[in-house]
């Protein structure tokens, strides 16, 4: 057991004890190394986490920002009517417009078709093998897209992809 000094009256105590028993005024108690360890610890945990390392994720890369998709940035615009008996699917009036500083050639179309239910009934792709050049302007006047289900209401249609160079 080590002594110590009162802080209230100056005469010696017992670092264990809780008051003072000549004057009775309470013994502060140091705070332990441990203690001061771990408070260390959780406020470097806390800045750490501020900083974007918490969840254990790199921090993002902002060096480049990225460049649009020259292929999402085409204009399209057609009609679509089923021909045959039924079960062909025909776009009509196709104009594919490539507003980019981009060459592209040629653009891969996806129909996906859906029933008057809204329920998907199928796709078809169909690839038109030209040209699209900067400011340029593809029209066709009428491509089959081939069979499709002959409960075919509605049509989405997009260019999905084009060769760039």
């Amino acid at each position: 057991m080590t002594m110590k000094n009162c802080q209230e009256c100056g005469k010696e105590i017992s670092s264990k004890a809780e008051k003072c028993p000549h004057c009775g005024a309470p013994v502060k108690k140091k705070t332990s190394l441990g203690v001061w360890l771990f408070l260390i610890f959780v406020v470097l945990s806390f800045v750490a986490f501020l900083r974007g390392g918490g969840d254990g994720s790199p921090p993002p890369d902002v060096s480049t920002p990225e460049k649009p998709d020259p292929i999402k940035q085409l204009k399209f615009n057609f009609q679509w009517t089923l021909g045959g008996f039924g079960n062909t699917m025909l776009l009509k009036n196709v104009a594919i417009y490539n507003p980019t500083t981009t060459p592209m050639k040629d653009p891969l179309i996806r129909c996906s078709l859906y029933a008057a239910s809204g329920t998907h009934v199928g796709d078809t792709d169909f690839t038109v093998y030209q040209p699209l050049r900067v400011k340029g302007k593809i029209t066709v006047q009428e491509i089959n897209m081939g069979f499709v289900n002959s409960q075919a209401a509605k049509a989405s249609c997009r260019i999905v992809n084009a060769i760039t160079p």
